[in-house]
């Protein structure tokens, strides 16, 4: 019951509300509940910090050779190759930090929140302590996925 809630109150957010002449009203802001898809690190050459929304599997497919670069065409990064998303349902983000010299720094998306504008995801970047630090070229990412959607997504990873 509430996953029908959380999509009634996202079409909601995602439609907004009009008043007797069609002026679209502002609506309150409401947390769009999210499922992981996977969070990981690429190690291999620097990729560019990217953010990406997707919804259709060719532009899946065109993430996965975005994050298959970095292999400079060696094996590739086969974690994403089980990844199956129905994308009649669900719209996938996915967010790629910042390269980094030594693994272990990390990104996560912590909320999404839509209003009948657009949805705005929140994340952080973090970095290990020093003593827990192993050299190694990492970029970290993250993968969501919720109910579909097309409005303009903003991103506030910090």
């Amino acid at each position: 019951m509430k996953k029908f809630t959380m999509l009634v109150l996202l079409f909601v957010a995602i439609t907004g509300c009009q008043d007797d002449d069609g002026t679209v009203v502002d609506t309150e802001p409401v947390e769009v509940d999210f499922e992981n898809v996977e969070m990981g690190a690429v190690s291999g050459e620097a990729l560019v910090e990217a953010n990406f929304v997707i919804n259709t599997p060719t532009e899946w497919e065109d993430f996965k050779a975005y994050v298959n670069s970095a292999y400079d065409g060696s094996t590739p990064y086969v974690a994403l190759d089980g990844i199956a998303v129905d994308y009649e349902a669900y719209t996938v983000i996915a967010v790629v930090g910042p390269f980094w010299q030594n693994f272990g720094n990390t990104v996560e998306i912590s909320s999404i929140v839509a209003n009948n504008v657009n949805l705005t995801v929140t994340g952080s970047i973090s970095y290990p302590e020093d003593e827990y630090v192993m050299p190694a070229h990492s970029q970290p990412y993250h993968i969501v996925k919720i109910p579909k959607t097309t409005l303009p997504v903003l991103f506030d990873i910090q």
